[in-house]
């Protein structure tokens, strides 16, 4: 991606920093696609079994045996409610955000390549300018000029979004830990309170706490361009 002899290497470093993080953030999104997927076929076989356990609930004639197979059956219930809601979690919240988080990345690769024609001119033009030349000065000069106002632009844009997303990947990785931890707190609750060993836990979307407590990890603005940026149509 990058050129030789570029005077500002400071965009072949983030080039490669942009790179690293898409890759690993990629590999994230992948995890968490398969969690989605599994969750779902795992709130399908709930579904099913819910169905199965009720069909055997009415041809029972134990009282007894049928209000215990009942609260079983509200128990997987409340369970599927709670699969379906981190599935709602997850695709929502945790998989939009890290693909934003990556189209952002995306963007910031762009705008780079789009200034490497800018670059190659102004590397061209400056050996031609070795000749002494009126003309290649001035044209030497005016691919300097062009290459530093996209530069410096360019540079504060991309500056701007990697300060905003400082240490965003690590909260990411908390963030996820936490929303695991939270979904299966909250399933042990519900069980116990199937079983009688506690009070009800939680109702339903209750795993947006687990979301709440990641400490800003999801909701970050995207990326934006200044008004004053020559290259706006690159996002």
């Amino acid at each position: 991606m990058g050129v030789q002899e570029d005077p500002e290497p400071w965009f072949k470093e983030k080039a490669d920093e942009v790179l690293s993080r898409e890759i690993i953030l990629t590999q994230m999104l992948q995890t968490v696609q398969r969690l989605i997927l599994r969750y779902q076929e795992l709130g399908k076989c709930f579904a099913s079994h819910i169905e199965n356990v009720r069909i055997f609930i009415e041809g029972m004639e134990d009282a007894h045996m049928k209000s215990v197979l009942e609260s079983s059956c509200q128990g997987l219930e409340q369970t599927k409610d709670l699969i379906d809601d981190i599935v709602c979690e997850l695709s929502v919240t945790v998989n939009g955000n890290l693909l934003d988080y990556i189209h952002e990345l995306q963007s910031i690769n762009s705008l780079i390549e789009r200034r490497i024609p800018l670059l190659r001119a102004y590397l061209s033009a400056s050996k031609d300018a070795a000749s002494g030349t009126p003309e290649a000065t001035a044209k030497s000069d005016e691919a300097q000029t062009q290459l530093a106002q996209f530069s410096n632009a360019a540079r504060a844009d991309i500056q701007q979004v990697c300060d905003i997303r400082t240490g965003d990947m690590e909260r990411f990785f908390i963030a996820i830990s936490r929303f695991s931890q939270e979904y299966y707190r909250l399933l042990t609750a519900r069980w116990d309170a199937v079983l009688g060993n506690e009070p009800a836990g939680p109702g339903p979307a209750a795993t947006a706490s687990a979301i709440a407590s990641s400490d800003g990890a999801f909701g970050v603005p995207m990326m934006q361009s200044t008004e004053s940026s020559p290259y706006a149509d690159a996002y």
